[in-house]
């Protein structure tokens, strides 16, 4: 355990950057494997089109396809008003902007705003001497 403050800095600041170092090295390493790993999904889904599949199962494992729907607002007050004329306020995800509800509790520390509760995090920064 550290016994300065400057000390404890100092060991925050190596072991932080022995993270980094850590992280690159293996976020590199992770690309290549990544784009082996698209090379061989490309291909299988190749061979899936050219056989009329979707799965293929063999000794050592099976293959098979799934869809996953994205969606994403081109026009939001379009869309947010057939939400409001179809009643169909089930596609709207609940959650609220902390940047927005930070802006307003910047503006006015007291501000109450109704049915939703808050809290701050605290956390330790250590910036390294410039």
């Amino acid at each position: 355990m550290s016994k300065t403050m400057a000390e404890a800095i100092q060991a925050i600041i190596l072991v932080r950057d022995k993270r980094d170092e850590l992280k690159r090295a293996w976020e590199a390493e992770d690309k290549k494997l990544e784009q082996a790993q698209e090379k061989i999904e490309t291909w299988i889904q190749k061979r899936f089109i050219e056989q009329g599949e979707t799965s293929s199962k063999t000794a050592h494992g099976t293959a098979y396809q799934t869809k996953t729907l994205r969606a994403s607002a081109a026009d939001w007050p379009a869309f947010t008003k057939w939400v409001r004329e179809n009643d169909r306020f089930d596609l709207l995800t609940k959650r609220i902007s902390t940047k927005e509800l930070g802006e307003i509790l910047k503006d006015n520390p007291d501000a109450v705003v109704p049915g939703v509760s808050y809290s701050y995090q605290t956390a330790i920064n250590v910036r390294k001497p410039t």
